[in-house]
């Protein structure tokens, strides 16, 4: 079922070499790898036996490897179409009041007082940068979530309105003009999740009209297959959320799932769920395993950090005395300046990539237990495992936007790591003593 949905969802899939483009937090750039190839491969659409379906999903892989054997190191940018998906499935109704995050009631449960609150309270009470859903380092949507946690929590109407106000500008700042040929889905996958949680804590009406003339559930519908052209694997949310396993994939896939949520879409949180079960180590889940990077391939390096055979999972197992145990493979092999390295020291780029995957799968995590499916001890607590391998091995990383890990994997885990660095904002979360508790 999953490799044909697999086939529809992302029409083409091609392997490549890598470029750059800047990441990092603080406003410190990193050398960020971006997936991008030098050959498209076809899918016909239309009905498929499950036999069918497996032949083209070999020939599809074996057809994108030729391809980045050969890929240049730099290419043009071409619009890859993605086949339109099928009808909203209505959801399995959500018990009265809670969140797409949160459950109301782990929400009333928390403080209105101590280090936590006071954190939250002062993002949500800052100056606001305008939402741009294409600036890759913002820390304006997980303001507009505090503000909007602020209100679940407390009724305080002023911070509804700020929050309204702020989500109605979000649709239509995609895509720069200037920058329309060059665009990639990593700032809108950082980006989108935050308005995506604010407008359903505040109850914001999907038929709202928005400054650019869209509704809010317009532009929901639109956001997950929005395509954009700078790069040739990774074109959407949906393309890239399930086609590998670092922090492209993983901000991609907490997006993806946080609006097929709101849109109450069934099938596709089942999809979801199941590339997050693989993600964390789960090679029984229905999603097939994930797809190398160009830095996964780099002289043959992803082998050397891989426990497995090729990317079975994003984590690696608990295994005793083994130092690559809990590493997030695609990520742990990243260098500043190459595309990658083989097993051994993580570079400042692996430590920082690192955290801002363990952010993403941290949301992903809230929204699948909000809905009563709790993956915190999963797979001998992978989450805490990539952390603790994180910790092993250099980190944190120093960046401003992954402080709040420390914090969040001690009320979580019950470990000891230091925090005084404090607490942080974060990509899709952040907010580690007040919003990530048990």
């Amino acid at each position: 079922m999953f490799v044909r949905q697999r086939l529809i969802w992302g029409a083409a899939l091609a392997l490549g070499a890598g470029i750059a483009a800047g990441t990092g937090g603080a406003g410190t750039a990193l050398a960020a790898e971006e997936e991008s190839s030098a050959a498209t491969v076809q899918v016909a659409p239309g009905p498929a036996t499950r036999s069918t379906a497996r032949a083209d999903a070999r020939a599809l892989r074996t057809a994108g490897r030729a391809a980045a054997i050969s890929a240049p190191r730099t290419v043009a940018a071409v619009m890859i179409p993605v086949e339109p998906r099928p009808a909203l499935v209505p959801a399995a109704p959500r018990a009265s009041g809670d969140y797409l995050l949160i459950r109301r009631s782990d929400l009333m449960a928390k403080p209105t007082s101590g280090a936590g609150w006071t954190y939250l309270k002062s993002q949500a009470d800052a100056k606001w940068e305008a939402p741009d859903l294409s600036k890759l380092n913002t820390t304006t949507p997980a303001q507009v979530m505090a503000a909007a946690l602020v209100y679940a929590r407390t009724g305080d109407e002023s911070y509804r309105a700020k929050v309204a106000a702020a989500l109605v500008k979000v649709p239509g700042t995609e895509i720069k003009p200037v920058e329309a040929k060059t665009a990639v889905v990593l700032p809108f996958a950082r980006n989108v999740f935050g308005y995506v949680v604010a407008a359903d804590l505040i109850g914001l009406p999907l038929d709202t009209r928005t400054d650019n003339g869209q509704t809010w559930r317009e532009f929901l519908v639109a956001a997950r297959t929005r395509q954009f052209p700078g790069n040739t694997r990774w074109i959407s949310l949906e393309k890239t959320s399930g086609d590998s396993a670092s922090n492209w994939n993983a901000y991609a896939l907490s997006s993806h799932l946080a609006i097929s949520i709101a849109l109450g879409d069934t099938a596709a949180i089942e999809r979801d769920t199941a590339i997050y079960r693989r993600f964390l180590g789960d090679t029984t889940s229905p999603w097939p395993a994930f797809n190398p990077t160009a830095g996964y391939r780099w002289n043959n390096n992803g082998r050397s950090w891989d426990m497995t055979a090729t990317l079975q999972r994003g984590i690696n197992p608990d295994t005793p005395g083994d130092a690559r145990s809990g590493a997030i493979i695609l990520d742990a092999l990243r260098h500043t300046s190459l595309p990658s390295v083989r097993f051994g020291k993580l570079d400042l780029a692996g430590r920082a990539y690192t955290e801002e995957t363990l952010d993403a799968l941290l949301a992903i995590n809230m929204m699948l237990k909000a809905r009563g499916n709790d993956f915190t001890d999963f797979q001998n607590r992978a989450l805490g495992r990539a952390y603790a391998f994180l910790a092993r091995n250099g980190g944190p990383s120093g960046y401003s936007n992954g402080r709040f890990l420390a914090v969040a994997m001690n009320n979580l885990y019950g470990t000891t790591y230091s925090t005084t660095a404090g607490d942080s904002v974060a990509r899709h979360l952040g907010f580690g003593g007040w919003l990530l508790t048990r």
